[in-house]
């Protein structure tokens, strides 16, 4: 009978000193590692099949070690923060990180310097403010490249913090302002927050201005050389309402109640109003009551009826007053 003739394919894979010469038969009737031969006790399917595996699983062994987690040439640095405010004589820590074209980040040990003369700044990047306040820069350079980071040295703080009312909802368009320095004020935005800022190193008396709708209100804040306070109102309605009895009759509401004046001050052209949703929360009906002037402290009675678009009781109402002045 005739031998067979192999015909061999020839990988090679190297890692390190790592060489591997494996021998495959063209007709599958073995596997050869370099030149000592290992005749399968199984399917030749089976051995090749088994062949492949081995390939696949050693090609990701040697892509695991470090073949995906390849890291160019650092092309930039950057700061964090990037921008920072300092009281004079306080501290600020700054971090330094590199990366590569791709936005891959570098691990790198920086030489730090300061420009603007505003402080100093050591090999671990904390920066010392100085006396004198001002503009200036921290920066880490590295390998020839360089980032920076703004630095404002100051002596004054700042006072912040939010409005809402007693139902805690955040309340926009409420002045805030300090006391004696009404030139010194905020309004809330849209988040019921505002900022005090640009102040010196003192204990303030802030206070909200009363709306048509709600009470002022006021507090006292403590501001350090470049640090902020916080302080925080919640504001009751001017002209609050005290009681309420609510009756339904088919699509007829029946209200009588009481509303007082929470002001240090009479209220004129005072109004309570009252909005009922069903349960998609679509209006059903509203209605509204003139009550004049009220005195600050006092109390005045209202009678309220209100037709409603269906003969169902509500799931929500919006009640509130307003005063037309103070």
């Amino acid at each position: 009978m005739t031998r067979l003739t192999l015909k061999t394919i020839k990988i090679f894979l190297r890692a390190g000193n790592l060489r591997l010469n494996v021998a495959v038969s063209r007709y599958f009737r073995g596997i050869f590692f370099g030149n000592r031969g290992v005749q399968p006790q199984v399917s030749n399917l089976f051995a090749v099949f088994s062949f492949v595996l081995f390939v696949i699983c050693y090609l990701s062994f040697v892509i695991s070690l470090g073949g995906c987690s390849y890291t160019g040439a650092m092309t930039e640095i950057r700061i964090s923060p990037f921008s920072e405010t300092v009281g004079a004589g306080l501290t600020a820590q700054f971090y330094a990180t590199g990366y590569d074209s791709g936005g891959r980040p570098i691990t790198i040990s920086p030489t730090w310097s300061v420009w603007g003369g505003v402080g100093t700044v050591d090999a671990t990047g904390k920066f010392y403010a100085g006396a004198s306040t001002g503009i200036g820069y921290v920066i880490a350079t590295a390998s020839g490249i360089s980032g920076q980071a703004q630095v404002t040295v100051t002596d004054k703080g700042s006072i912040s913090g939010k409005v809402r009312n007693v139902l805690t909802e955040l309340l926009s368009g409420i002045t805030v302002r300090i006391v004696t320095d009404h030139s010194k004020s905020a309004q809330t935005n849209s988040s019921g927050s505002y900022i005090l800022s640009d102040l010196l190193p003192a204990t303030y008396q802030v206070e909200t201005v009363g709306t048509t709708r709600y009470g002022s209100s006021s507090g006292e804040a403590t501001v350090y050389t470049g640090q902020g306070s916080t302080l925080n109102f919640t504001l009751s309605e001017r002209i609050g309402i005290q009681t309420d009895s609510i009756n339904r009759t088919g699509t007829t509401m029946n209200i009588n109640g009481t509303v007082r004046n929470n002001g240090s001050t009479s209220a004129t052209g005072c109004t309570v109003f009252y909005f009922f949703y069903n349960a998609e929360d679509f209006p059903m009906g509203s209605g509204s009551s003139s009550l004049g002037t009220i005195a600050a402290g006092s109390t005045e009675a209202f009678i309220m009826v209100v037709n409603l678009s269906e003969d169902a009781d509500p799931s929500r109402t919006v009640k509130y007053g307003i005063a037309g002045g103070f």
